[in-house]
């Protein structure tokens, strides 16, 4: 009889999800590292739980260096595990990872090749990953200096969440997507010294800090946004 560790993952995506938690976070995905036995699936999704939470400690700059090598090796880790056992239902997550991290390493092409796969993986499934992708394209082609093809491609897809059906169904996972995609469009602008027009990207802040209602917590992301705010100064 298959195990249903369901439960256990969702306990732990809200949980990673609040700021302060890191520590209790990894205490969890540890102890459901210990039953999940043979069931690769859920250590490869155990494995992307540990990259987003060292993604987050990266994000409040807390020991940079040593958590980006963490994410890393979580996010290779379940990439290994995927690819050994052919777990093809985890491609696009799989794709997605690796496009976050080669970004993160500023391997800009690379990055851009896996959110390629990943964009071609959800597509085919009609899947809203869809659009968390092409955010991250966005800016992955600012990065690569493609300033007016990623700033076109942030604002179509900002566009495009507002006409998707993931804002009804999951409204905390629609925001925080759709809410991502100008504060690091922002930081990629500022730290390549490009011209941009700040007050149009202060429009766009202030509409996606808006959609960050008091119903959930979205601390990671006001903080980034106010980062974002900062560089406009």
């Amino acid at each position: 009889m298959t195990t249903n560790f369901d439960p256990q993952l969702q306990v732990i995506a809200q949980l990673r999800e609040t700021k302060g938690k890191e520590s209790e976070t990894l205490a969890k995905i540890a102890e459901l590292e210990m039953v999940a036995g043979t069931d690769f699936t859920i250590i490869a999704k155990l494995n992307w739980e540990k990259a987003f939470v060292y993604q987050h400690l990266v994000m409040g700059q807390t020991d940079v260096g040593q958590n980006l090598k963490l994410m890393a090796e979580s996010a290779l880790k379940a990439h290994e595990i995927v690819e050994q056992n052919n777990l093809a239902e985890l491609k696009g997550d799989d794709y997605r990872f690796l496009g976050r991290i080669y970004d993160y390493q500023k391997n800009y092409p690379l990055a851009q090749s896996y959110y390629q796969q990943a964009l071609d993986f959800y597509t085919a499934k009609n899947d809203p990953h869809v659009l968390e992708i092409k955010g991250f394209l966005s800016y992955n082609l600012v990065c690569q200096n493609k300033i007016d093809e990623g700033m076109s491609s942030a604002e179509q897809t900002f566009t495009e969440f507002d006409q998707n059906s993931l804002k009804q169904s999951d409204y905390y996972t629609w925001a925080v997507w759709k809410s991502g995609i100008f504060p690091r469009i922002i930081q990629s602008l500022s730290s390549q010294k490009a011209d941009f027009d700040k007050v149009k990207m202060a429009d766009y802040l202030a509409k996606s800090e808006a959609i960050l209602t008091n119903n959930y917590n979205f601390q990671f992301r006001l903080d980034e946004i106010a980062a974002a705010k900062n560089l406009l100064n």
